[in-house]
């Protein structure tokens, strides 16, 4: 007896000859699914509310999309869905924000039908992807974290980073420093950027390891 079991699959992207094509692949990879089109992604919210969706090729650019906090209001709404980002937006830039997300895979829509395949292949089955040469990078950025980073900082962006890290708020550390908010908050945004970190929680745990005094 044959199982009537079919994973929910959902192509978006705003363009249909895109659709289709990877709908072919998919198909090309498992003939078992039930697969579904959205072109923007309120669709795409519509249908993982609708349908147990399991996985997504979703493009970044879309109409009513926010980039990579699409990826967690997806994820927000079906927990369990694997995410393969499908663009031609520039890897170098974009691939990290979107794997931070939750993420499992980021592809150029420009690279080989092999090689979009085995992304999918790999993704689907709950495997990072990402390009060798992203793999690669992210190795030389790890080599280069254990180098102290806040040496990168000035004598005051240390000072603000540290306080900033010990939880103190705009007010309280005017108060210490004498710097005004709007100048506060163009040193956090340079220490953040130097740092390569998005948030105070990074920056908490830069400090625990880095900070000697």
């Amino acid at each position: 007896m044959t199982s009537s079991y079919k994973k929910h699959v959902v192509v978006t992207d705003d363009h249909s000859i895109v659709r289709r094509g990877a709908m072919l692949l998919l198909n090309k990879l498992d003939k078992n699914l039930q697969i579904h089109e959205a072109e923007d992604f309120d669709s795409t919210l519509k249908l993982c509310q609708d349908y147990p969706v399991e996985y997504i090729i979703l493009d970044v650019n879309l109409p009513g999309g926010n980039r990579s906090d699409m990826v967690r209001e997806l994820i927000a709404h079906a927990p369990n869905v694997k995410v393969l980002v499908f663009t031609s937006y520039d890897e170098d830039i974009y691939a990290e924000p979107f794997l931070r997300a939750g993420a499992v895979g980021y592809i150029n829509k420009l690279s080989s039908e092999e090689e979009i395949m085995h992304a999918i292949e790999q993704t689907m089955n709950g495997k990072l992807f990402i390009s060798e040469e992203m793999q690669q990078k992210i190795k030389e950025k790890g080599k280069k974290k254990t180098i102290n980073p806040l040496g990168m900082l000035s004598k005051r962006e240390l000072e603000v980073g540290r306080l900033l890290a010990n939880g103190k708020g705009n007010l309280e550390i005017k108060n210490q420093t004498g710097l005004q908010p709007s100048t506060i908050s163009t040193y956090k945004m340079r220490i953040f950027k130097k740092l390569e970190i998005e948030n105070i929680a990074e920056l908490f745990e830069v400090f625990q390891k880095f900070d000697v005094n």
